[in-house]
């Protein structure tokens, strides 16, 4: 497999005459203040990986081009912190031809911007951030590609579905919905937790920070969930049982094997208690 990490030279003189990069998107990029500062501020050192970020999507878009985006099976856990998610993501990942990865700091996030940045350099004319033409389909596919080599999921070609579980996005939905663009086939599994009062006391105990704006990113996942039903599911920590597993497992289109018991993770809200998978699950999975 040839290096994820390359560099693309672009000619700017061929570049300023093909200055319609991008066409125009579907996807919401808001320019309110509200908006921007529900993301985190860059550094200087940040704005340097964002820089070899764009570099690297724009590589892979020009060297793979444009893909079936509905080729891979894609699963998201999107949830708050401390509603259970990493149970879901251990359940689910016990599921023989499943792999789920944890948390990877908010990454589409950083996917976004940069599909963002490079919308508004390719509208801009000459500039040091001039590039070639890159469809925007194109940008979707080199954005699946390096989602898969940055969780660790390349590694495992023959795995059916594969995804990762996070919790970091925001208050309003514009992250969540470019998921749906870039992953238009995958299933999403949204975990919240009904009582928030004992969540933020459940953070306090991690010695995370009190999180203002929880009751906003509820409210936002479940809303968003109840939007998309054909592609998301909602489940509640408090809700959580084997039965409910198993018909996740339906829903998912897993036949002939079940859940038969229930794993528990970040019991002393500090550790994450990993559990050995073999006993989870009878039967023999099959997918659809």
């Amino acid at each position: 497999m040839a290096p994820l990490f390359f560099t693309v030279a672009v000619n700017i003189g061929v570049a300023c005459a093909l200055r319609q990069s991008l066409p125009p998107s579907s996807v919401d990029v808001p320019s309110d203040n509200k908006t921007a500062k529900a993301r985190s501020h860059h550094s200087s050192d940040g704005a340097a990986g964002d820089a070899a970020l764009q570099e690297v999507l724009e590589g892979l878009a020009l060297k793979h081009g444009e893909c079936d985006l509905c080729a891979t099976k894609w699963l998201f856990v999107m949830s708050t912190g401390r509603s259970g998610s990493t149970t879901v993501l251990e359940m689910m990942g016990s599921v023989p031809g499943f792999y789920l990865a944890g948390e990877n700091g908010g990454m589409m996030n950083k996917q976004f911007d940069m599909f963002k940045h490079m919308r508004l350099a390719g509208n801009s004319g000459c500039s040091a951030w001039a590039h070639g033409p890159i469809s925007q389909h194109g940008m979707f596919c080199a954005i699946q590609h390096y989602m898969k080599e940055a969780i660790g999921a390349a590694a495992f070609p023959a795995t059916d579905t594969i995804g990762f579980k996070e919790i970091r996005w925001g208050v309003d939905a514009t992250v969540a919905n470019f998921m749906l663009q870039v992953f238009p086939c995958a299933r999403f599994i949204i975990s919240t937790r009904l009582d928030l009062i004992k969540q933020l006391a459940s953070e306090s105990q991690a010695e995370w920070s009190y999180d203002t704006n929880l009751k906003k990113a509820t409210s936002m996942l479940e809303k968003w969930q109840s939007n998309h039903r054909d592609k998301a599911t909602l489940i509640h920590l408090e809700q959580f049982s084997v039965n409910w597993f198993n018909m996740l497992l339906r829903w998912l289109n897993v036949t002939d094997c079940s859940f038969k018991s229930l794993v528990h993770t970040n019991d002393d809200g500090r550790t994450t208690i990993r559990h050995e998978h073999n006993n989870l699950t009878e039967g023999t999975c099959h997918m659809a």
